[in-house]
């Protein structure tokens, strides 16, 4: 977001965000904090007012966020201005495709008033069609692009310190998604697949990125205890993008071990800055990723130990296209720039 951000303002556009996330409490520079329902309504109507554009960037594990795509697609269409939407993530969300009786239609309302929709690639595009008004564009356009890796920062002390003491190094993106009937089931697996690892690999490592340190830090702490593994996890929670892309740097492997996962950024990062990549098995991953069953930790492990028994070869093999296809921040920015001419 704030890439494409920095490229409107290149244009001309004034461009305000609204952050309506997890962080929303948290003070963010250049970013409108948004705490509630109503606190939304009451942004989208003033900007609306004033003539803005409104793009929406959502996904639909959360009925919620179908609830405030349909107030600001509504509010747009009232005041008179245009709305699209950049649907995040891939095409196995709960609310997509699912047929459910209420959700299902309160999702098409924004859909079909969009100008456009800007989606992560054609499967998705697929899904989406079924419910927008065919007369919605809808243009599935990669989410990572080469310039989210341009900008990496410095590591903090505490996590250089970490890195020195062990040997190899994991890195792993996690998130506390309850899709399963085993809640903060990716980092249960990877936890599984250590005490198997550091067995042959007594000084093994790993650095866990997000997650939201408030809500999971007593889990994830005790989670470990539990395992006896305190001293081969750091638990670094959320970081400034460019210090996350320094710590997935800093490790041999990169570990994304979502059940459901959808069109994984971070998957894609890993591989552009070389780093070799373990992921559950998705058809939306790059080739170059080196794949495991879902939710099996014991798979995980055997993929895991393989993988450091030929780093060299795996690095080798990482090369220009391993990230696979990437989008295009240009195609973006033209749509929302030309969108008051349609």
């Amino acid at each position: 977001m704030m890439h494409l951000r920095k490229q409107l303002q290149t244009k001309g556009a004034i461009c305000e965000v609204l952050n309506i996330g997890e962080k929303r409490r948290e003070a963010i520079a250049d970013v409108t904090p948004v705490r509630s329902g109503l606190g939304f309504a009451s942004a989208i109507t003033r900007f609306a007012r004033r003539g803005f554009h409104i793009h929406h960037l959502f996904n639909v594990e959360s009925h919620k966020a179908i609830v405030l795509a349909a107030i600001a697609a509504a509010l747009a269409h009232t005041f008179g201005t245009t709305y699209s939407i950049g649907f995040i993530g891939g095409a196995r969300q709960k609310y997509l495709n699912s047929g459910h009786p209420v959700w299902t239609r309160v999702l098409r309302l924004p859909l079909r008033v969009a100008a456009f929709v800007i989606c992560n690639n054609d499967s998705v595009r697929r899904v989406l069609a079924k419910l927008c008004s065919t007369r919605t564009p809808i243009h599935p356009i990669q989410s990572f692009f080469d310039g989210q890796i341009s900008e990496i920062g410095a590591l903090p002390k505490e996590i250089r310190e970490f890195l020195q003491s062990r040997s190899p190094i994991l890195s792993t993106v996690t998130a506390a998604r309850l899709e399963t009937d085993e809640p903060y089931h990716e980092l249960k697996t990877l936890v599984r697949a250590m005490q198997t690892l550091s067995k042959t690999h007594k000084r093994i490592g790993s650095i866990v990125i997000g997650g939201g340190r408030e809500r999971l830090e007593e889990t994830y702490t005790r989670m470990i205890a539990e395992a006896a593994l305190q001293d081969h996890f750091f638990l670094a929670f959320e970081l400034p993008h460019q210090t996350c892309l320094a710590a997935i740097r800093s490790s041999d492997i990169f570990v994304r071990a979502y059940v459901k996962d959808g069109n994984s950024s971070s998957v894609r990062e890993a591989l552009a800055l070389g780093i070799p990549t373990v992921a559950v098995t998705n058809p939306n991953h790059p080739e170059s990723v080196i794949p495991f069953a879902p939710n099996d930790a014991e798979d995980l492990a055997h993929v895991l130990l393989d993988a450091l028994g030929r780093l060299d070869e795996l690095r080798e093999r990482i090369g220009p296209g391993s990230a696979g296809e990437t989008g295009s921040i240009a195609e973006e920015t033209a749509l929302l720039m030309n969108v008051k001419a349609d």
